[in-house]
């Protein structure tokens, strides 16, 4: 039996049509624009001024102010000391500004509120401000904490509550606030501040509140 001879094919040569060279061309340059634009895409958000916490960078949220109000509390808490032949400001009510709070991280070792309350008593205008600290904040929503007038501020400066601002920090910085009313501008920026005026409940007759119903906060030497 004689073996049959194959025919081996020559290997043939591929052709690239100019169709094909557009499309691949097409397809390196939107590589390279992506390559160009990415690390403009991964920018984090801009904070404007008076955002609210949820218009923060995803990486700072960390605390979110619910709410702020403001209130008068009576000095009832306590004997007063002009039965005891003491003279006492006219007034006794304490303003009470209550911030109400969420966390995000499991426990936070500081978070600390700065206050700002301008006054309004016909053409003058007074701020006052305050700060507070709350220490080992555990995880979860309504936490509260809370900052104080004391009687014989209010009847200094007197006048009605213009605006309320409240700016939390965490880490030394800013990562939301509060306004009352709400307004992009910095108003606490254009006045001198009143020091000496707020204190925490430490250092009013609501003491037994401040232990059961706020949070826990750093007590210094002059109460903040």
């Amino acid at each position: 039996m004689i073996p049959m001879e194959t025919k081996r094919n020559k290997k043939s040569t591929p052709v690239v049509s100019p169709k094909s060279l557009l499309l691949i061309s097409g397809l390196f340059a939107c590589f390279a624009a992506a390559l160009v634009l990415s690390p403009c895409l991964a920018q984090p958000a801009v904070r404007l001024p008076g955002a609210r916490a949820a218009e923060v960078a995803p990486r700072q949220r960390t605390v979110q102010i619910d709410t702020v109000s403001v209130g008068y509390l009576p000095n009832n808490a306590r004997t007063r000391l002009s039965d005891m032949g003491y003279s006492t400001p006219r007034r006794e009510s304490w303003m009470r500004i209550l911030i109400q709070f969420t966390t995000q991280p499991d426990w936070m070792d500081e978070v600390r509120f700065d206050c700002y309350v301008l006054l309004r008593d016909g053409n003058r205008r007074t701020m006052l401000t305050g700060s507070v600290t709350c220490v080992n904040v555990e995880q979860g929503r309504r936490h509260l904490v809370s900052i104080f007038v004391r009687p014989n501020a209010i009847e200094r400066y007197g006048g009605r509550v213009e605006a309320v601002a409240v700016e939390c920090y965490y880490q030394n910085v800013v990562v939301t606030d509060y306004l009352i009313p709400r307004t992009t501008r910095k108003w606490w920026e254009e006045y001198t501040g009143v020091p000496d005026t707020m204190v925490t409940w430490f250092y009013t007759p609501f003491l037994r509140d401040g232990v059961e119903r706020y949070e826990q906060i750093k007590i210094g030497r002059e109460g903040f």
